[in-house]
């Protein structure tokens, strides 16, 4: 008996184990008859569906190690990197703070463009 549910369990077809899916796996959709409440909380319930399924398919050790690399270091860098260009623009290149903006806007116009040549 023990060997037959072994040759059955062998026997299985993978492709079908896949497409078992749970319901906490699976990802977040708006109901049928979505109101307010619904949209409003779309963003949290799409991240919670999404970091649920990257856990249990990576593990949680580097889900935490990503979103701490991407938001929390990314963010801080970010945010020095401003400050030091501003200091910058002013100190050494003696621009004002409005034309040392102008010209990041003018040097980032290529990375907020991609997106839309389809880069």
């Amino acid at each position: 008996e023990k060997m037959a549910t072994e040759i059955a369990a062998s026997e299985r077809d993978p492709s079908q184990e896949k497409d078992e899916q749970s319901p906490e796996d699976a990802e977040y959709v708006f109901p049928n008859d979505a109101n307010v409440g619904d949209y409003v909380m779309h963003p949290w319930r799409s991240m919670e569906s999404y970091m649920k399924r990257m856990i249990t398919s990576f593990g949680w050790r580097i889900s935490v190690q990503l979103a701490v690399m991407y938001m929390i270091v990314k963010g801080m860098m970010s945010t020095v990197m401003a400050l030091v260009r501003l200091s910058y623009c002013k100190k050494t290149l003696g621009v004002d703070g409005t034309r040392c903006q102008t010209m990041q806007a003018i040097a980032q116009t290529p990375w907020a463009v991609k997106g839309v040549m389809g880069v």
